[in-house]
C-alpha cells in the first residue's frame, strides 16, 4: 500500500499532458484503432441494411440479409483480438504491432470497398405506391437483392478482418503510452540519479492521464464513421459508403506513416526502446 502517493495525481497535473506532442500523436493513432473499432461496430448494421436489405415501407416484409443475425460479430471479433494485440506488443514492441495493424486495416478496408463495387444496384420502389396488403417485390428488385446476397459473405469476411486488425491495434497502442513516457523520463538524468527517479514517478502519473485523454479522443470515431454515410443530409448512402471507405483506407496509411516516423524511425530513442 506504499505506492498510493505515486498513483494519485491532481487535476492540474493531469491537464499538463495536453502540452506534450506525444499525447496528441497517440490520440490521433487511437482514433485509427479504437475509433475504428467502435465506429464500425455502430456502422456495420447500417451498412448491411443499406447494401443488402430491401424494405420499401415498415409494413412490408423485407428481403435480403437479416441485420440482427450478424450485427454483433464485429464487436465480438475486435474484443477477442485486443488482448492478442497487447501480447504481441509486449513481445515485439507496440509500434511494430501498431504499424502492422494499420497495414492490415488498410488491406481489409480496400477489400470491403472492392466487395461494395461489385454490388448490383437495386431498383427503387416508390413507398407511396406500396399497399402492404397486396405488394409483391418486382422481379428486378428481387433479382438484385439475391445477387447481392452472394457478395455479402465476402463483405462480411473482409469487414471482420478489419475488426480483428483494429482490435490488435487497440491493444498495441495502449501498450505504447507508458513506454513512451518512460523513455522521456529516462532522459532526465543518468541511471540512479534523483532527477531520473523523480521523472519516472512523474511519468507514471502523466501516462495514466494520457491513457484517459487518448481514450476519450479516440471515441470520436464512434461518431464520425457512421456519420460519413448515415447522416440525414446524405442523398445517396450507397455511393457515400464507397467514398467513405476509400477515405478510411487513406487515413490508415497516414496513421501507419506517422507511427513509423515518430516511433520506429531508425536511430531514434523511441525505436531503440522498442516502444
Amino acid at each position: 500500500m506504499n505506492n498510493l502517493a505515486v498513483a494519485s495525481s491532481r487535476p492540474r497535473e493531469q491537464l499538463r499532458v495536453v502540452r506534450y506532442r506525444h499525447t496528441w500523436i497517440m490520440a490521433f493513432l487511437y482514433i485509427g484503432t479504437f475509433g475504428s473499432f467502435i465506429g464500425f461496430s455502430a456502422a456495420m448494421p447500417l451498412l448491411i441494411k443499406i447494401n443488402f436489405f430491401n424494405q420499401p415501407t415498415p409494413d412490408v416484409v423485407g428481403i435480403g440479409i437479416n441485420v440482427a443475425s450478424f450485427a454483433f460479430l464485429g464487436a465480438l471479433v475486435g474484443s477477442i483480438t485486443r488482448p492478442f494485440g497487447g501480447w504481441l506488443a509486449d513481445r515485439f514492441g507496440g509500434a511494430r504491432v501498431t504499424v502492422a495493424s494499420f497495414a492490415l486495416m488498410t488491406i481489409g478496408t480496400l477489400a470491403v470497398l472492392t466487395t461494395l463495387t461489385r454490388l448490383t444496384p437495386v431498383p427503387k420502389v416508390d413507398p407511396t405506391t406500396v399497399d402492404p396488403a397486396t405488394f409483391t417485390y418486382p422481379d428486378a428488385v428481387r433479382s438484385a437483392v439475391e445477387s447481392n446476397e452472394q457478395v455479402f459473405w465476402f463483405f462480411l469476411a473482409a469487414f471482420l478482418f478489419v475488426f480483428a486488425a483494429s482490435g490488435m491495434g487497440n491493444g498495441s497502442t495502449y501498450r505504447m503510452i507508458p513506454i513512451i513516457w518512460k523513455v522521456r523520463a529516462e532522459g532526465a538524468g543518468p541511471e540512479g540519479s534523483p532527477e531520473r527517479g523523480a521523472a519516472l514517478v512523474q511519468a507514471t502519473r502523466e501516462a495514466s492521464a494520457v491513457l484517459g485523454i487518448v481514450g476519450a479522443i479516440g471515441a470520436i470515431g464512434g461518431f464520425l464513421i457512421p456519420m460519413t454515410f448515415g447522416a440525414p443530409w446524405i442523398d445517396d448512402p450507397v455511393a457515400a459508403v464507397r467514398s467513405a471507405f476509400a477515405v478510411f483506407a487513406g487515413f490508415y496509411v497516414v496513421c501507419l506513416l506517422v507511427t513509423w516516423a515518430v516511433y520506429l524511425r531508425p536511430g531514434s530513442a523511441m525505436s531503440r526502446a522498442r516502444v
